[in-house]
């Protein structure tokens, strides 16, 4: 029992283990360690000096003794007047230059974009540089030939406008306007262009893609669309909310178009036809209800002159005789949306020293092309037809023009389609009952709505022409006739186009207008938040209405409304940023909806515009540009959407683009 006791005494106690600190990475950020503190290769509990290449043993506290050591203070004070190997001046001069001439290359790239320059006229222009200015540095150092402006081009500008702009399409809702055509080298391509609205509520169009196509059915066009959205993570089905493009039936067709694919993809996107190709076509189907031989004579007056200098030379000694602006004669393009009324106003204008030029030339040539446009002018019907033209069609002209801005106009389609259809049906329906029909509902084909031929409208030339003509009775009656079928099938064809019933939805649009907003004529948005799930869900509907009858009482923000000189995306960015007293924003989830309703588009006049570029691009002379350097000359474009080639701001991820890979190398 001793002998336990003497060896549980006799024991010695373990030795008590000691921490020792590692380490740490995050002490090189701290500023007494900056600069000179980086982990030693003798493991991990040691530090590494690069001023005093000293390797050290011990945590925070070692380190801070090495620092204030008298060799360590003395090394790090001469080490601050000690210039890097990037520091030195002929390689931070040579950084410095090359990133000038970088720039350089970029705007020259840029101008030729911008001015449809040949990327072969660049080889020339970068050998002119040098000898406008033999002794910058810079210009002899440019080299931008032909290769390389298309690389910068294509891969360096357009490349980065298509990031910026996919990205954005990534975290914003947008809308899709879509066209097809065959450019000058009979190649079949679609265009895509996409709505949005920045941060500031700015509207803005930008160019997409441009997919060639080997068949123009809707199986096709869709399955390039889904690609191309698939290609760039774009989740489409989340953040496509509006689409627009003209009435082919490929496009808009009730079966089986690209309109019905889509919609079986997104349930509740907005689908609206051009309203500029529909008011076109319904002034066209509407023109054949008048004696096809008013445009026949318009046709021949532009042949007989315009294909001859010796008759157009002839002619112009008329109109100097008669002291008539001398002005040529303009030809009739059913292909051409706004080419109809210019060439009544021209014939109108001209038309004393046109009857004076034909009655020369049928008795001096003995023309008999000349005596019979001379027969159709004598006769007052063709000037009585041009002036009930000339006062009927910029009711369809105005609206057309109206609706090709870019500026947003979905929120005053529906009051101006009907306030032009009212004005059409008033030219020849009885007030009484016009006014007591609702305007979708009125019978316009029911001859006993009709006004007596004598009351009918015809514009104010006529009414003051038409008696002092010398036409008979029976002609009187046949000329007002004709003006009024002209009448029934302009309202049949806006009828079918625009179906008020159906447009209820634009008609809610009107409260992005500021205006409206306060005038008490809208109380409730959530009928057509309901439309859009995708943007407002069920359980944000009252949030939202409650946001909006809050801004209706905000007295602040209506004295911007109807200030007549703010700008429409001004007032909503202002209500954006309106905020509590707490620091919370006042109106969020009301600012998300205007802001995506602000997308939706009204025409595809924009996408007309893209291949109307491409005809400037695609010339006879550069007929051979490829798909992918349209491509990459319309992403370029976006830049100088609302600014200039001289005003191009270069930035750090157009330097980071501009390297060796940027070249299309191929075997």
């Amino acid at each position: 029992m001793s002998d336990e006791s003497d060896e549980i005494i006799n024991r010695t106690p373990p030795k008590k283990r000691t921490y020792q600190q590692g380490y740490r990475t995050t002490w090189e950020k701290e500023e007494p360690f900056k600069n000179w503190l980086t982990r030693s290769k003798k493991g991990e509990l040691y530090f590494y000096c690069k001023t005093c290449n000293f390797n050290g043993k011990g945590g925070k506290s070692e380190i801070g003794k090495h620092a204030s050591t008298g060799n360590h203070k003395k090394l790090c004070a001469s080490s601050k007047n000690q210039q890097t190997l990037f520091s030195m001046a002929s390689i931070s001069n040579a950084t410095s230059l090359d990133n000038d001439v970088k720039k350089g290359e970029l705007l020259l790239c840029s101008f030729a974009v911008e001015h449809n320059i040949s990327f072969n006229a660049m080889t020339h222009l970068s050998k002119l540089l040098p000898k406008i200015d033999s002794n910058s540095k810079i210009l002899n150092t440019i080299k931008c030939a032909r290769t390389k402006s298309e690389a910068v081009v294509k891969n360096v500008i357009g490349e980065n406008e298509k990031l910026k702009l996919i990205s954005h399409l990534k975290n914003n809702t947008f809308s899709l306007i879509v066209d097809e055509s065959t450019d000058r080298a009979c190649i079949k391509h679609m265009a895509l262009v996409c709505r949005t609205v920045d941060s500031y509520f700015n509207t803005n169009d930008y160019f997409l893609a441009l997919i060639p196509l080997d068949q123009a059915n809707a199986e096709t066009l869709y399955n390039h669309i889904i690609n191309f959205f698939t290609k760039h993570s774009v989740e489409y089905k989340k953040m496509l909310i509006g689409y627009a493009s003209d009435g082919a039936n490929v496009m808009m067709g009730a079966h089986n178009s690209l309109a019905t694919k889509l919609k079986d993809d997104i349930p509740n996107i907005f689908i609206l036809k051009c309203i500029c190709h529909s008011f076109h076509l319904c002034a066209s189907y509407a023109c054949t209800k008048l004696p096809i031989w008013i445009e026949e004579t318009a046709k021949d007056i532009y042949n007989f002159l315009n294909t001859s200098p010796k008759r157009l030379c002839k002619y112009a000694e008329f109109q100097t005789f008669l002291n008539i602006k001398p002005h040529k004669m303009l030809q009739p393009c059913q292909t051409r949306w706004l080419s109809l009324l210019p060439v009544v106003n021209r014939l109108l204008e001209q038309f004393d020293s046109l009857k004076l030029y034909f009655t020369g030339e049928s008795l001096e040539q003995n023309i008999e092309k000349a005596k019979d446009i001379l027969e159709k002018l004598n006769n007052p019907l063709f000037k009585l037809y041009l002036q009930f033209l000339q006062y009927i069609l910029p009711l369809f002209n105005d609206l057309n023009r109206e609706f090709q801005s870019e500026k947003p106009k979905i929120h005053i389609l529906y009051d101006r389609l009907e306030s032009q259809y009212k004005l059409l049906l008033k030219n020849y329906i009885k007030p009484l009952y016009l006014e007591k029909t609702l305007v979708e509902n009125v019978q316009f084909k029911n001859s006993n709505n009709y006004l007596d031929n004598d009351l009918i409208y015809l514009g104010g030339k006529i009414h003051a022409y038409i008696d002092r003509c010398g036409i008979s009775g029976q002609t009187k009656k046949e000329f007002t006739n004709n003006c009024l079928l002209f009448y029934v099938e302009a309202a049949t064809q806006i009828y079918k186009r625009f179906p008020l019933q159906k447009y209820k939805v634009v008609q809610k649009l009107k409260f992005l207008n500021p205006k409206v907003v306060f005038d008490g004529t809208v109380t409730s948005i959530t009928s057509l938040a309901y439309e859009f799930p995708n943007i407002i869900q069920d359980s944000q509907l009252n949030e939202l209405d409650n946001e909006f009858r809050l801004l209706q009482c905000e007295s602040d923000l209506k004295n911007i409304a109807v200030d007549k000189d703010v700008e429409f995306n001004v007032f909503w960015k202002k209500v954006s940023e309106t905020q509590r007293g707490d620091g919370t924003f006042m109106f969020p989830t009301l600012s998300k909806f205007v802001k995506s309703m602000l997308c939706l588009p009204h025409s595809s006049a924009n996408v007309e515009r893209i291949f109307s570029t491409i005809n400037l691009i695609k010339t006879k002379q550069r007929n051979r540009c490829s798909t992918d350097t349209l491509e990459g000359l319309l992403y370029a474009k976006n830049c100088f959407k609302k600014s200039c080639c001289y005003k191009f701001e270069t930035t750090p991820d157009h330097y980071k683009l501009f390297n060796q890979s940027m070249y299309d190398f191929k075997e």
